[in-house]
C-alpha cells in the first residue's frame, strides 16, 4: 500500500510541474479552459491529499495501540559512536527483551543520577575520558569503567548532554542478556524521567550491542523535530503552489511564465503571523514580448484546507 500511495504522490507532483509548464498537455482530460491556475489547484490538492494518505499508512498500528502499549513500546534507533560500525534501529517492547540475569547485577554507572548534569559535571564525577570525538557542534566522550564503555554525547557549545550510550562488555560486542546491561546502568523500564532504547547489530537480530538513554525532555524534543520536518515538507508544497498562482495572475503574459522546477529553497514559516514567506523568481514576457526574469516575494496564509490566500510583490 505504501508503494501505491508513493507512486500517486510522485505522479501528482509530476503532473503539477508539467501542468504549470504546459497546461495544454491535459486538454484531453480536463474540460473547459485550461489555465495554470486550474492545473495548480487540481494537482496541488491531489499532491497534498495523497501525501496525507501516505503518511497515515506509514505507521498503521500507531492509532490502535492502547495507552499501556504506547508507554511500554521502546523506540530503538541508530547509535554510531566513532569506533563502532553502523547499527540497526528497531522497535522493541520490554516483554520481547532477552531473558535477564537471575540476580540483579551491581551497577557500574548510575545513569539516572547524571540526567540533570551537564558534560563538565559528568566528567568531574566519572573522571578522565578515554577519548573525545567531535563533529560540528556535537561530541562523543568515551569513559571506560570495569570493562564497560560509556559514551556521553553533548553539545560542545552549551555542554548540554544529548544522550548516553552504554556498550556491552561481551568480547563479541553483543549480548542477549539486555537486563544485565540495564543493571550495569542502574536503569529501569518504568522510570518516567528517561527513555531506554535497545540497539542491535545489523547481522544478528537476536542480540544487542548496547543501550541508548535520553531524558524525557530530550526524547520529546527529538520527536517534535521529526514531526516539524515532515509537516514542513507537506506545507511547503502548498505555499509554493499558492505563490505561483498569485504571481502568474500578476504577469503581463501569464501563459509564458516559467518558474524554477520543484519547490523553492527560500520558504520561511512565521509562527507569529501563521504564514509562509516564499522567495523565488519567474521568467515571462513583458509588454514588449521580451522574456525577462522577475523576482517575487509572497506571503501565504497557513490555510491548506481552503483556497489559496497569498499576497505577492514583484521586484
Amino acid at each position: 500500500m505504501n508503494n501505491v500511495f508513493s507512486l500517486l504522490v510522485f505522479a501528482s507532483f509530476i503532473c503539477l510541474i508539467v501542468g504549470l509548464v504546459k497546461p495544454t498537455a491535459f486538454s484531453r482530460f480536463i474540460k473547459g479552459e485550461i489555465t495554470r491556475k486550474k492545473i495548480a489547484i487540481i494537482f496541488g490538492i491531489a499532491f497534498l491529499f495523497f501525501s496525507g494518505l501516505l503518511g497515515s499508512v506509514t505507521n498503521p498500528n500507531s492509532g490502535n495501540l492502547s495507552e499501556t502499549e504506547k508507554v511500554a513500546e521502546q523506540k530503538i534507533e541508530t547509535k554510531t559512536p566513532a569506533n563502532q560500525s553502523q547499527q540497526q534501529v528497531i522497535t522493541q517492547t520490554p516483554k520481547a527483551v532477552a531473558v535477564s540475569s537471575k540476580a540483579r547485577t551491581q551497577f557500574v554507572y548510575d545513569i539516572p543520577s547524571l540526567l540533570d548534569k551537564n558534560y563538565n559535571q559528568i566528567k568531574t564525577k566519572l573522571g578522565k575520558t578515554t577519548k573525545v570525538v567531535q563533529a560540528d557542534n556535537q561530541a562523543d566522550a568515551l569513559f571506560i569503567k570495569q570493562g564497560f564503555e560509556f559514551y556521553v554525547t553533548y553539545n560542545t557549545k552549551t555542554k548540554e548532554v544529548i544522550e548516553f550510550f552504554l556498550v556491552t562488555d561481551d568480547p563479541s560486542g553483543k549480548t542477549q542478556d539486555i537486563n544485565r546491561l540495564m543493571d550495569i546502568g542502574n536503569l529501569s523500564k518504568d522510570d518516567a524521567r528517561y527513555t531506554v532504547e535497545f540497539t542491535r547489530p545489523i547481522d544478528d537480530k537476536s542480540a544487542y550491542t548496547g543501550i541508548t538513554v535520553r531524558t524525557a525532555v530530550a526524547a520529546k524534543a527529538k520527536a517534535d523535530r521529526a514531526k516539524a520536518v515532515k509537516d514542513a515538507e507537506k506545507y511547503n508544497v502548498y505555499a509554493s503552489v499558492c505563490a505561483k498562482m498569485e504571481v502568474e495572475a500578476m504577469l503581463k503574459a501569464p501563459s509564458t511564465a516559467k518558474f524554477p522546477r520543484g519547490i523553492p529553497d527560500n520558504i520561511l514559516f512565521s509562527p507569529e503571523k501563521n504564514s509562509y514567506t516564499v522567495i523565488s523568481y519567474v521568467d515571462a514576457q513583458n509588454s514588449f514580448g521580451a522574456m525577462i526574469r522577475t523576482n517575487y516575494i509572497c506571503v501565504v496564509a497557513d490555510r491548506p484546507d481552503t483556497m489559496c490566500d497569498a499576497q505577492c510583490k514583484l521586484e
